[in-house]
């Protein structure tokens, strides 16, 4: 995580659909900044200057450095974005969450899991299916991955990546019990009936033969 990303952010205190508007016409959002034995406030913060916080390498993971300006000194906070509203057609920000964190402390979020390689089994003609696109981990606010890259090159028809499996960076814990499924490659529709006809078929004739008998 990078932590050099500055953000400026200020108090409000006008509350409700149209003093949202009336923010969003001068290029802000409303915000709220909240964390552990903190009360939650209510910011404003620039929104063209958060999205391209997004879309930067790190993205939503990227720990910002919160500088709330008011009257008097600055006050300077490290959060991440904990949660965000886009608008469902015009896709711009319309509200963001800000957590405090400790660089000291774990911090538990989800994790892109990108799949890297081409399975064997595709090869094949078989059909990858990717069950699992995050991962809940665990880690210090600098250790959390961006993302975390899994080599499925080796799987064939009928084999699966489990969690267990997943080679973790340094400081990285996941929050699971349960072994499950990231990816798997499964034959073709038609090959299956197929194997199950040729299976069926095998069924036959041995009973024939037995009655033959």
């Amino acid at each position: 995580m990078e932590t050099n990303i500055t953000l400026p952010a200020h108090s409000r205190t006008a509350t409700g659909k149209g003093a949202a508007r009336r923010l969003r016409s001068q290029g802000l959002i409303p915000a709220v900044f909240y964390g552990r034995k903190r009360e939650t406030r209510a910011l404003s913060v620039n929104s063209k200057a958060l999205a391209a916080i997004m879309s930067s390498e790190t993205g939503s993971h990227t720990l910002i450095r919160l500088v709330i300006g008011d009257e008097g000194p600055a006050e300077e906070r490290t959060v991440i974005l904990k949660d965000y509203q886009i608008h469902p057609v015009k896709r711009n920000l319309l509200h963001a969450d800000f957590y405090e964190v400790a660089l000291d402390r774990a911090i538990e979020t989800e994790v892109a899991i990108v799949l890297v390689g081409k399975p064997i089994g595709i090869e094949k003609g078989g059909l990858l299916q990717q069950v699992r696109r995050e991962i809940p981990i665990s880690a210090l606010p600098q250790n959390v991955p961006n993302q975390i890259e899994v080599d499925i090159s080796h799987l064939d028809i009928g084999h699966s990546l489990h969690v267990d499996e997943i080679s973790l960076p340094s400081g990285v814990e996941i929050l699971s019990d349960v072994n499950f499924t990231i990816a798997t490659v499964v034959a073709p529709k038609g090959v299956k009936i197929a194997e199950e006809e040729e299976l069926e078929g095998e069924g036959a004739e041995a009973g024939s033969e037995g009655e033959t008998e």
